[in-house]
This record gives C-alpha cells, structure tokens and sequence, in this order.
C-alpha cells in the first residue's frame, strides 16, 4: 500500500517483489559476520587477517552490491528487485560499522561509492571488456540501477542529518573512479583493481579480497593482472600502465600476445621490480630497438 501511494502521490516507484525479498532473506550468511557470505568471509575466510587492517576498512558499495547479487544463485538472480537489493546493502553497511571495531579494535568501516561509466576515457590504450552472457548483463545493469539508489538515498539522508545536527553517515560519494585524497592509512575492501590506483592518495594501502578474506600488499597487487604465465610477472608494477597492457578481470581485455610478451621481455631486461616507478619505465621503454615500438607504448602513459 505505502509503495502505492509513493508512486500516486510523488511519482516514486520502487522496485521490489516478494519473490526479490524471498531470495535475499534466504540467502546464505556468514557464520562471524552476518552478511552475504562473499563479504563476511574477510573475517573468517581461508586466508582472513583482520590484524592487518590498518586506521580504515574503505568498502567499495558496488562491491557490496555485487556481493549481495552474487549470493543468490544464478538462475535466480534476475526475480532481483533494485530496491531489495539496497534495502540489503543499507543493513549490511549497519553491521559492517558494528562489527568492524570488534574484529579489529583499532579499525572503523566507512564506504565508498564511485562511479566508472567514464573509467575508459582515462585508459586510451585499454580494450574494454564486454559483458556477452544475458546473466552478466543482468548483474552489471542491476549494480548500476542499485549504485543509482544507493546515491540518491544516501546524499538526501546526509542532507537531513546534517540539517538535523546529527552525525553523518561515514560515506563518500565520488563522482569518478580515483578515491577522495585522505590522511589516514587504508585497508580497501573492493574487486575492482582500478581503485588501488589511487595509492598515493593515502599514507598507507592494502587490499582485503572477499572471498578469501586475504590481505595483500602492494608487492602483491600485480595477482590482479592477466598473464598465462604468472611466475614471468612475480616482479611485475601494478599501475595505469601494465593494468592496461595485461588487463584484468573486470573494466579490461589484455593486448594481443606479441604486446605483452614484449612487456615481460622488457620488465626482464630492465630488473623491474613490483615498486618499479612510471618513470622507470617510460626511460625502460625509449631503449627500445624499434622506434614503432617506442611510440606505441608511449602511449599508454
């Protein structure tokens, strides 16, 4: 009745059913942290370590939604209602706040909601990745209609919260990709490796995966590139660069093989190291024999 009178009266028509709500009431748990399970396994996951999280645990939302959709089976994934989907997000964002301090005492949870429809005009060289299964499409169009949600519903609640005089909810909207410049030492809990760019905007940043719960440093972020053989990359930077000579597993393709073999090569004959700067690498390049290589690389920089 009341979502009647929201869509008569104010032209607001939520998108929810009882089969959605069904499915995400029943969906699977954590057993330490009562949330969809692929996040709840950061504190209790095969390779968990909430020790190691450092000031803040800085939660991708879209990662959060893609969790919650993520729990329910595939075949079932499209009875989901992007109102039902929020409602979820919003509770479990709740429990994250409460039981992060409990796992580690000298950690908080805030959130995060970025926006990448316009990522790929950052990356020039980089070969966007097509969604080409009906299940696919369905998940990345049901996370952009709930990220649309989530920004209206939480720029008007911190609107009146601040109007009220009360505290704000610990969340920031970016209108991009790259993360807010911040002062205190970051644990991210994201599945998109464009967010571990924006490194040099923090003291200190490590990655928390869901799933597994690991915590990876930086010397470890280049698991996140493409290469059949990952032992010739061990010592590989992860950077604007190399995200998109190898790729990844969710804006990005990797190039054609002669690129990236060239690339190993190249890592190789120069002692690059997983610190290894963008500097070091435009000057490992411009050693290059052929001129036509030189200026094709070049210009992923």
């Amino acid at each position: 009745m009341f979502d009647e009178l929201l869509e008569k009266w104010f032209g607001i028509k939520r998108e929810t059913s009882k089969t959605s709500q069904d499915l995400l009431y029943g969906r699977v748990l954590g057993e330490v942290l009562p949330v969809s399970i692929g996040t709840s396994l950061i504190a209790d996951g095969p390779a968990a370590n909430p020790s190691m999280w450092n000031d803040v645990l800085f939660v991708n939302l879209l990662t959060l939604s893609r969790n919650v959709i993520q729990s329910i089976p595939a075949s079932e994934q499209h009875n989901l209602k992007a109102d039902d989907v929020v409602e979820v997000i919003l509770a479990e964002m709740d429990v994250l706040i409460q039981a992060v301090p409990q796992l580690s005492p000298n950690t908080v949870a805030e959130f995060y909601l970025p926006d990448y429809r316009k990522i790929y005009l950052d990356f020039p060289m980089a070969k966007p990745r097509e969604f080409n299964t009906k299940n696919k499409i369905f998940v990345q169009t049901m996370m952009l209609t709930v990220r649309d949600k989530l920004e209206d519903l939480l720029d008007k609640t911190n609107k009146e919260r601040q109007a009220q005089g009360r505290p704000l909810l610990p969340v920031r909207i970016i209108r991009g990709w790259e993360l807010e410049k911040d002062n205190r030492s970051v644990s991210l809990l994201t599945s998109f490796p464009t967010d571990l760019l924006s490194q040099y905007r923090f003291p200190k940043m490590n990655l928390v995966e869901s799933h597994t719960g690991a915590v990876k440093l930086r010397r470890s972020w280049n698991t996140k590139l493409n290469y059949h053989k990952k032992e010739d990359i061990e010592n590989m930077p992860f950077n604007k660069f190399t995200l998109q000579v190898f790729g990844d597993n969710v804006f990005f393709i990797q190039q054609n093989l002669t690129v990236k073999r060239l690339v190993v090569k190249m890592s190789q004959d120069n002692h690059w190291t997983v610190m290894t700067t963008d500097s070091t690498i435009r000057n490992s390049i411009r050693k290059l024999k052929h001129k036509a290589d030189q200026d094709a690389l070049l210009q992923f920089f």
